[in-house]
């Protein structure tokens, strides 16, 4: 009767070798998954600052910015140092 069952415990001894470390990967899921987030946050945002810095044609930008001293201001706050790190608490 033993040697019936054999050839199904190594099946088993088998798959579960192979499940431990794909399941264990799992617990690395939630970094990875918020590294890429961060990433294409980052990209999204450097993208944006290109476009409002560098990439508007005047006539957009006379009509989203030019017209208000206040936005003026701070478009040109913005984009004096696209790439400088913001200037937290000030």
């Amino acid at each position: 009767m033993p040697a019936r069952f054999a050839p199904r415990k190594k099946l088993l001894l088998a798959l579960g070798s192979a499940a431990l470390p794909a399941l264990s990967g799992c617990a690395l899921a939630p970094a990875l998954v918020n590294q890429i987030e961060e990433n294409a946050v980052q990209v999204i945002v450097a993208s944006a600052e290109r476009t409002i810095c560098r990439d508007l044609p005047i006539g957009t930008w006379l009509r989203l910015y030019g017209a208000s001293a206040e936005r003026t201001s701070g478009w040109q706050k913005l984009c004096a140092h696209p790439v400088a790190m913001p200037a937290i608490g000030r």
